[in-house]
């Protein structure tokens, strides 16, 4: 084939999910013989543009090939870790399952010019206990090392505020602090001196009030209707237990944090959601003003299958027989599924389409319901109300 097409969704592989919002991010890929022949399709401008982009001074290229194959050396540099990673990945998959499937999969993937766009970034988790280094390969650690570079941008450029919405939540005494920053809203709630991974680089004007990081979760009267449309659309993930939706209690821990998911396309409001992605928002959408904005200002937009939870992006345990005689223990990264996501970390902020409305309105989730398949079945059975 003349390309290849490398798509991360949030989609599971089921019929059900055409029925309900997920995201797909899909980057082609051309043969690598033919790399220089395909930058060589560029405009003079594209490609000096995209060299500017890609920080390549172009400024001694005066023939548009030169330009085209200093073009190709800058991407094939910048992206050098993120086809290391995607084979890595693959090879975590299925290496010792299946050696002679991974062996296919080496050889496709060494045939093509694995260059996606400038500061696009394999976000990934595999099961297992890390330490040292190779913990930085996987989940929130990989995110955190990523969105480092933030911190060296201008004030201007940095976000503000993060927006992460997801379909399922796990142990969030796990996971809540360590990637959104935000401790648990309960007495016995463990105290970790750990900033949240999606806060690295952020940059909190003193005026703003509020947790920097959301948590964007339906209400279950927004998601109601979803409900009423006919035969399926209970089948969200396969099951009853998909967008699980917080207890009770899980609406106590997040108090601080959670805010609408309102669909930003008002044709998909009544349909269930299933995306997994999170938003560093420099500037949230102007509705108003004498420029007409149709997308909010981001300064990364991470897009994959990571749900909040542990066994998704990893969270730290004491290390197995670890306790010595003082009393001390070592500890150790733990990853317990395998997930895949892209982070889009471009070199300066631009507009990103999001699907839900941002800026996200917070709400008490101890007020007004979160959506949670358990409270929709209670009030088919006649045991809860949607008030």
């Amino acid at each position: 084939s003349g390309f290849l097409r490398l798509a991360i969704s949030s989609a599971n592989l089921g019929r059900y999910d055409a029925k309900i919002n997920n995201q797909v991010w899909a980057c082609d890929f051309v043969r690598a013989q033919d790399a220089v022949e395909a930058a060589r399709a560029l405009g003079v401008s594209q490609l000096k543009a995209e060299l500017k982009e890609r920080r390549v001074d172009a400024a001694g290229c005066s023939e548009k090939a030169e330009l085209a194959e200093r073009l190709v050396e800058a991407r094939r540099a910048d992206s050098a870790g993120f086809g290391a990673d995607l084979l890595f990945f693959v090879e975590r998959l299925v290496g010792r399952a299946a050696p002679e499937l991974f062996r296919q999969w080496e050889a496709l993937l060494s045939r093509y010019d694995l260059t996606p766009p400038a500061g696009t970034h394999l976000i990934f988790s595999a099961p297992g206990r890390y330490s040292g280094p190779e913990a930085e390969r996987y989940g929130l650690r990989a995110l955190q090392r990523h969105l480092k570079v933030l911190s060296d941008r201008p004030v201007a450029q940095r976000p503000t505020a993060v927006e992460y919405a997801c379909s399922s939540l796990g142990q969030l005494d796990d996971i809540l602090q360590p990637l959104l920053g935000v401790r648990p809203n309960y007495k016995q709630a463990p105290r970790m001196a750990v900033r949240g991974a999606f806060l690295e680089g952020l940059h909190k004007p003193p005026h703003v009030k509020g947790a920097a990081a959301r948590l964007v979760w339906p209400s279950l009267t927004a998601s109601l209707p979803a409900f009423a449309r006919g035969k399926g659309m209970l089948t969200i993930g396969g099951g009853k237990n998909t967008m699980t939706g917080p207890s009770e209690f899980k609406s106590q821990q997040l108090k601080a944090c959670m805010a609408h998911n309102i669909a930003a396309d008002p044709r998909r409001s009544a349909t269930l959601h299933h995306v997994k992605m999170a938003a560093g928002i420099v500037r949230p959408l102007q509705r108003g003003g004498p420029q007409r904005e149709v997308a909010p200002l981001c300064a990364w937009v991470y897009a994959g299958s990571h749900n909040l939870s542990g066994a998704a992006w990893g969270k730290m345990e004491a290390a197995t027989g670890s306790d010595d005689e003082s009393g001390d223990e070592d500890e150790e990264f733990v990853v317990m599924s395998y997930e895949v996501g892209v982070l889009l970390l471009p070199p300066e902020p631009r507009p990103f389409a999001l699907p839900w409305v941002t800026a996200a309105a917070p709400y008490d989730p101890t007020e007004v319901k979160p959506f949670s398949t358990s409270r929709y079945l209670a009030i088919l059975r006649g045991r809860d109300s949607r008030a």
